[in-house]
């Protein structure tokens, strides 16, 4: 059969007929032709149009035609499904689906410039890719490879890195209510509407997120990044998530330093901290009842861990692994095998001591402190900062603090980045940079290294029994933070009603968008004070 398509090939012209030859029509013959001749001679020489819009053998959404023609086909050659990733990532210019793809994108845009007759360069890329065959065969035929497993999880990705960047970069943006609020929406978002991720990734996320010290929401996300894109996943969608809110708290210590302190600002937070709280009250609940079910153990850890994170105001790291290990014993007794899938809080004391009066320095050796050394939530981090920066070095005054903590509520993604804004007042856009990367590159080591052995190891008995426990156990941990933080922030009549409203609100209406809760927020408590 003959097989048509526009002249000067690159990527999908050459790879499709070599995957047609092999696996659908040993005898073809391809023709190439100027763009606007292709469907005429298609219907003269009697071939089959590909790789041009308007022809069944085309691109399909984010497929490319040599994925169409594996679905057309139904071709469940491993090799070739591994391959599949690379041409895509080569063909639409999207880089992260393959280490691979940028290499093959280069090699043919060489071909394509060097050798102009097409057919030349087609016997020519015939051989590359029967070796790039060979390469997936060998690879596909080993699975403890590191490489076949990253394509594989790639493979399996209902969506692309793009889209996860994107939509973390729009959470970053816009996900306003701090980490609890944070980890809702992302199991709402990620795991129940676009189902990208499944609710057993999700749980283990959220469990290793409990378990390392570090900001949840930032862990949380790195984690999800990782689930099917690994290393580069976990990186980049952590960038995207912290990256829109440490610009906008750059802008905001600008101004406050410009203009000598933001009294506007406890205005906008008398109102907006009160439906933050009916916010995080309803994200909770929502993860409490998916999460817990009708199991009562699970519901016994959650009350205690409750109760004590209410009564201490502090999440308490080793009750939240003792609810792993109760339900572990409980559910699935253990053998006392290899245990090093279990990651170990003691190590984190294992840091040197640094002395030094660079002021830089002192920033990004505290900030590290309080990235390594403090557990669960982003609003966990605050009394560590209180007595560093206010107690310990007098970098701010106490006014300048609880601004700070304001800034952090009232502007979206994770709490943890008002360390950007007290760094931008302490030491300007240097130190704001400083301390950020200090505050959330351990939550990233520590959150990255263990990741793959929760993969691996995360549907045994044992392990799903233990990130049962925990998982209840800091649900229960967030429910207590929210009666903490309400204690605090509902201090009269008209913020209990503000924050009861916004509870009302989302559960009357889910898909309500929460920045436009904020906005109304805002503007009831520059009101209300402007009244009072």
């Amino acid at each position: 059969m003959k097989w048509i398509t526009r002249e000067r090939p690159k990527i999908d012209r050459i790879a499709c007929p070599w995957l047609i030859k092999n696996f659908v029509d040993k005898d073809a013959e391809f023709i190439y032709v100027p763009k606007d001749k292709v469907f005429s001679q298609a219907k003269e020489l009697d071939a089959i149009p590909y790789d041009i819009p308007g022809a069944e053998y085309s691109h399909e959404g984010d497929l490319c035609t040599f994925d169409y023609i594996i679905k057309k086909h139904n071709i469940t050659d491993q090799a070739i499904l591994q391959l599949a990733v690379i041409v895509r990532g080569a063909d639409t210019d999207s880089f992260e689906l393959a280490p691979q793809a940028a290499g093959l994108w280069a090699i043919s845009a060489g071909l394509s410039y060097n050798i102009k007759n097409d057919l030349e360069q087609l016997a020519i890329g015939l051989k590359i890719y029967d070796a790039l065959y060979c390469w997936a065969k060998y690879v596909s035929e080993r699975e403890t490879h590191m490489v076949a497993k990253n394509l594989k999880s790639v493979m399996n990705a209902p969506y692309t890195l793009k889209d996860l960047i994107i939509y973390f970069l729009k959470l970053g943006t816009l996900g306003f209510g701090g980490p609890v609020a944070l980890v809702g929406y992302m199991h709402r978002d990620l795991v129940d509407d676009k189902k990208w991720i499944t609710e057993e990734d999700y749980r283990e996320g959220l469990a290793l997120s409990q378990l390392a010290p570090g900001p949840l929401a930032a862990q949380l996300s790195i984690y999800l990044g990782y689930v099917h894109y690994r290393i580069p996943g976990a990186t980049l969608v952590g960038l995207a998530f912290v990256l829109p809110s440490f610009l906008m708290v750059l802008l905001i210590g600008y101004a406050y330093v410009a203009f000598g302190g933001l009294p506007w600002m406890q205005a906008v937070f008398y109102g907006v901290g009160a439906a933050v709280i009916g916010i995080i009250a309803m994200s909770s609940y929502k993860l409490t009842t998916k999460s817990i079910g009708k199991d009562y153990l699970l519901w016994t850890i959650f009350i205690v861990l409750g109760i004590t994170t209410f009564i201490t105001e502090s999440e308490i790291i080793w009750l939240i692994l003792a609810g792993g290990f109760v339900v572990w014993f409980a559910k699935a007794p253990p053998t006392f095998t290899n245990s090093s899938v279990l990651f170990s809080p003691v190590l984190l004391q294992l840091v040197p001591s640094v002395s030094s009066s660079e002021k830089l320095i002192q920033i990004g050796w505290f900030f590290t402190k309080a990235g390594a050394f403090v557990f669960g939530s982003g609003l966990a981090i605050v009394p560590f900062l209180y007595g560093g920066v206010v107690k310990e070095y007098q970098w701010l005054t106490e006014q300048q603090f609880v601004d700070a903590v304001a800034v952090a509520m009232i502007t979206p993604g994770p709490v943890v980045i008002t360390v950007g804004f007290i760094g931008y007042l302490v030491a300007g856009v240097p130190g704001a940079c400083v301390a950020a990367l200090a505050t959330f590159l351990p939550c990233y080591v520590f959150t990255v290294i263990p990741a793959p052995y929760f993969k691996k190891y995360g549907k045994h008995p044992a392990i799903k029994a233990f990130v049962d426990g925990v998982t209840a156990a800091a649900i229960g941990a967030i429910a207590g933070a929210v009666l903490v933080l309400g204690k605090r922030t509902l201090i009269d009549i008209p913020t209990v009603l503000i924050a009861l409203s916004t509870a009302a609100i989302l559960f009357k209406f889910k898909k309500l968008q929460e920045p436009f809760i904020i906005l109304a927020a805002a503007a009831i408590g520059i009101a209300l004070k402007l009244l009072m």
